[in-house]
């Protein structure tokens, strides 16, 4: 599914009935960012975003062994696949994201740390091979954000409550880098 943020955004406005896009009553995640894009852009233009399929999420769900939470969902169905300039240069995107949870298991044994992912984790992006991030599906809906850095025996959780307040975070550099 190809969309604009415009059209992201008219959508919550005037409801699209599509098979692809994400139920309505999971907008408020993203609706933020959203907002975020329309009122701090110097001159809003639409950034391009690429959302998954369906098969795609539950491919990510199968690989990782896990049931995606709500926040996450939503985002993948609505930019899940190319996210304008959002984390340039980190794989965190659909195809990558499926096989990052293996990526971040063999990081740890090189790494030998004792540190171990717990059975719920959901790897949602990797940076330059020595560091990547992770959701606790078990954290509800809109779960923290966890990070893991090479040479660190634990891991950090960054002061942002959710996905959604991470993924605004990251929108923020696009503005104040």
């Amino acid at each position: 599914m190809v969309a604009r943020c415009a059209l992201i955004s008219e959508r919550h406005e005037n409801p699209i009935e599509s098979p692809d896009i994400v139920p309505e009553h999971l907008s408020r995640y993203v609706d933020p960012i959203i907002t975020s894009w329309k009122t701090n852009a110097p001159a809003w233009r639409a950034p391009e975003v690429v959302g998954c399929s369906r098969d795609e999420i539950r491919e990510i769900e199968h690989a990782q062994g896990v049931v995606v939470p709500d926040a996450y969902r939503e985002f993948l169905g609505l930019m899940g696949r190319f996210a304008a300039d959002l984390d340039a240069g980190t794989e965190w995107l659909y195809p990558d994201v499926v096989d990052l949870k293996q990526s971040a298991v063999e990081l740890l044994a090189e790494w030998q740390n004792p540190f171990a992912l717990r059975p719920g984790a959901l790897v949602v992006a990797m940076h330059q091979g020595y560091q990547f991030t992770w959701l606790d599906t078990n954290d509800g809906p809109d779960p923290a954000v966890w990070h893991w850095i090479e040479s660190t025996p634990r891991p950090t959780q960054p002061e942002d409550s959710g996905w959604i307040e991470y993924l605004l975070r990251q929108e923020s550099y696009l503005r104040d880098p």
